[in-house]
């Protein structure tokens, strides 16, 4: 199943197989488990995690002629009446969306059509240019990207949660320095290409003045900008340029400007890297992103990392096994998934072979838990089940991936499954979710549009008292804000 279109031409083929992958679930999968046949098609017994890719990769083969195979697990009590009415809702759902936009082309069309008139709308508005100018900013990103098929991926995690590591092993070599302390100083932009070569971005002159400032408030990233003078001195102006100075690199120097433990300290004069390499995943408008660190004591880099984000179309949080779901990985995953403009967020549990299976379960079930509790926390109005179904946790070992690649125990398997099924081919996730996030993107724009429309005809209708208390709320509001920050 490592080939997507192969993966889907078998189930294509075998609709008892699709219909019983479907109606696999938490509480009939030790029931699934027991059948000869069902671990003969998965050649071994397969994970839950497992079950769910499967389930996203045949999405696009799912329609009401699988209802009858359904039906037949429902009278001999495999599935449950409940279960088998779910599905066949799901079913009919799906079939309707089909007949409604019958290629992704189809929706494709539809959604730059939207884009174009609400672009219109924009200009013909007698607003404020900047706010004019913004609007249609917005706009042209979305339509480009979708034009561009462009798909960001972002590597998240703490301080070591093994994020090189994890790059390293999906690569199949050493190319990002690793350690036991923080490596990672800067973002490193993976890109297609097929010659392996890096290029190194510099702080401009405008970001270099504002992390001088930032640090009147930021006793790290004062220290951090302390070390970057006395370490340079004069020369630091042959690197701080009005405008970004970049330079081509090879791999082998790549340490020196991205390690924060190098004696050249030259990561701290770097704001970005770009890694060109051959890896299949980053064909056709991808990237992958190593962030810095969540918990990174310099809070500048930190904030790149939450800044890039928002560009981001699917996440990779990894969390170490042995101590995952810290109150900063819970805090962050809700924040992503609730606030931020991605479409799935794949949660990777590593360094899996420092504990016991027993260990890797219940550290699995506690991370659920506590995600599960936090939601209902935040919300009673929130539905806590279509949030956790944005999720797929996996397991895995970078160190196994590495040393021993034919080791199945690595997890890495089910991991290139899930980005198969999410990148590869026509029918893959990734161009769902471009559409998916495109409209969304749109529906933002339009709706934060109109409110700028409506305050501005509101404050032209006002008289003067009606005046005076609005200003008098804004001023209250920003004051409460300042303070806040300070």
């Amino acid at each position: 199943m490592s080939e997507n279109q192969a993966f889907l031409q078998y189930y294509k083929n075998a609709p008892e197989f699709l219909a019983i992958t479907l109606a696999c679930n938490e509480e009939n999968f030790a029931l699934f488990s027991q059948s000869a046949i069902f671990n003969e098609f998965f050649n071994a017994l397969p994970s839950l995690e497992l079950i769910e890719l499967c389930q996203n990769a045949i999405a696009p083969l799912l329609d009401t002629h699988l209802q009858t195979y359904l039906s037949t697990l429902c009278h001999a009590h495999i599935i449950t009446k409940e279960h088998y009415k779910s599905l066949c809702d799901r079913l009919d759902s799906l079939n309707k969306t089909q007949s409604k936009y019958t290629t992704l082309s189809d929706m494709k069309t539809k959604i730059k059509t939207l884009h174009n008139e609400i672009k219109e709308i924009a200009k013909a508005s007698k607003e404020e240019a900047t706010l004019q100018e913004r609007s249609i900013n917005l706009l042209d990103r979305v339509h480009n990207n979708l034009e561009n098929q462009k798909f960001s991926i972002g590597v998240t995690g703490v301080l070591s949660a093994g994020k090189s590591s994890f790059l390293n092993a999906l690569l199949g070599e050493e190319i990002l320095a690793t350690s036991t302390i923080p490596e990672t100083a800067n973002l490193t932009v993976l890109k297609f290409a097929d010659k392996q070569g890096a290029k190194v971005y510099f702080w401009n002159a405008k970001q270099w003045e504002d992390l001088i400032q930032d640090s009147e408030f930021d006793k790290g990233l004062r220290e951090f900008i302390t070390q970057s003078q006395k370490k340079f001195g004069e020369s630091l102006g042959e690197y701080i340029l009005p405008n970004t100075r970049t330079q081509d690199i090879t791999l082998n120097e790549l340490a020196t400007y991205t390690s924060a433990n190098h004696d050249s300290k030259m990561c701290n004069l770097i704001q970005k890297v770009e890694l060109f390499t051959p890896l299949k995943f980053l064909q056709n408008g991808v990237d992958i992103v190593d962030t810095p660190g969540l918990d990174d004591p310099i809070t500048k880099r930190e904030e790149i990392t939450k800044s890039y984000l928002n560009d981001c179309d699917l996440v990779i949080h990894l969390m170490n096994a042995s101590c995952a779901a810290t109150q900063v990985d819970i805090d962050f995953i809700l924040e992503t998934l609730l606030e931020r403009n991605i479409s799935r967020l794949l949660v990777v549990l590593t360094k899996i072979d420092l504990i016991s299976p027993n260990e890797l379960q219940q550290s699995l079930s506690y991370t659920k838990q506590s995600l599960e509790n936090q939601i209902k926390k935040i919300s009673a109005k929130i539905d806590t089940k279509s949030v956790l179904s944005r999720i797929t946790f996996l397991p895995i070992s970078s160190y196994l991936k590495l040393s021993q690649p034919s080791n199945a125990q690595n997890g890495f398997e089910a991991l290139e499954q899930y980005l198969d099924s999410m990148l590869l081919g026509e029918n893959s996730l990734k161009h769902r979710d471009i559409l998916f996030l495109a409209s969304k993107n749109l529906t933002k724009i339009t709706q934060d549009f109109t409110q700028d429309l409506h305050l501005k005809l509101k404050l032209l209708n006002a008289n003067n008292e009606e005046l005076q208390e609005f200003i008098t709320q804004e001023r209250a509001q920003n004051q409460a804000l300042e303070t806040k920050a300070k």
